[in-house]
């Protein structure tokens, strides 16, 4: 495969470069010089290398500009430096094989729709440089179930976290004054909520970017409680929660820890009903298990 240490033969007196690597399909990993004094990952500049499985960001780069990485689908392993300050527009969207990235200390800026669509990515943690998530920077991450919020975050801007299917809770920060449309939008799993901000977090309710619409506890700053009316909920031992009431017990999700998860029989000696199980990519349905309904999963 090629590398960037054999196609840039003097790439120690490169400070930036453009989209030479643009569509470069075949492309499967990416290595820096020792000394490298390249400080900007440019537009477009691996864009839709879809071969492209590890990089190893320089210490020197301080931003990765607009599209740089988007439709990376091969990408599983990529560095980011303490130093890094600024990530663009769209800059890993469609990286649909990236499972984790740790953001460094150091970021203050993620542009809008920078993550959208990376699908594997199961858990972010923000620095606390962040004061704002722009306009569905993390959309359509169906696999994301972790996020962690800086104290410093003030706004969630619209569609942030839209269509996140297995995030289960989330934890408000106290700055936070704004949450924008549909930011948090068909996370049909978001069913905890602990809000220490000022905001009015309402469960079933579409107001602050449906941060509250799917949720059956929320818990305010002062520890005040509010629970779904009309239902209790119970967590197995095992992680599983359920819905209880007195016409059916529904299995709504896994809370535990594994990523491969086994179905129980029953609950409480029972049958339960089971709808729209989206957030766990890795089941099994064992065996006596006796009907599989329309919309089950």
């Amino acid at each position: 495969p090629a590398k960037l240490d054999e196609l840039l033969q003097d790439a120690k007196s490169v400070k930036t470069f453009d989209a030479s690597f643009y569509c470069m399909k075949n492309l499967k990993e990416v290595i820096f010089e020792k000394g490298s004094t390249i400080s900007s990952i440019s537009q477009d500049a691996f864009y839709n290398c879809r071969s492209l499985v590890s990089i190893d960001i320089p210490s020197t780069v301080t931003e990765i500009q607009h599209r740089a990485f988007c439709g990376c689908v091969s990408l599983t392993d990529i560095t980011l430096p303490e130093g890094l300050v600024h990530i663009a527009t769209d800059v890993f969207r469609s990286c649909s094989n990236l499972t984790a990235i740790n953001l460094p200390s150091t970021l203050q800026v993620i542009e809008y729709s920078a993550f959208s669509g990376c699908n594997s990515l199961e858990s972010i943690s923000l620095p606390k440089g962040i004061t704002v998530i722009e306009n569905s920077t993390f959309s359509n991450c169906s696999s994301l179930r972790n996020i962690i919020l800086p104290s410093t975050l003030t706004t969630i801007e619209a569609g942030a976290f839209n269509n996140c299917l297995s995030v289960q809770s989330i934890e408000i920060p106290s700055r936070v004054r704004n949450i924008g449309y549909n930011a948090f939008e068909n996370c049909k799993n978001l069913f905890y909520i602990k809000n220490n901000s000022d905001l009015e977090v309402t469960i079933g309710s579409t107001e602050n970017g449906y941060v509250g619409y799917y949720a059956i506890e929320i818990v305010d700053k002062n520890g005040n409680k509010t629970t779904k009316e009309g239902y209790s909920y119970e967590t197995t031992e095992d992680g599983f929660l359920f819905e209880c009431s007195d016409s059916a017990n529904k299995l709504l999700a896994y809370v535990g820890d594994e990523d491969t998860i086994t179905l129980p029989l029953t609950f409480k000696g029972e049958s339960y009903e089971i709808y729209q199980f989206t957030s766990h990519k890795n089941i099994i349905i064992p065996e006596g298990f006796e009907k599989i309904t329309n919309s089950m999963f």
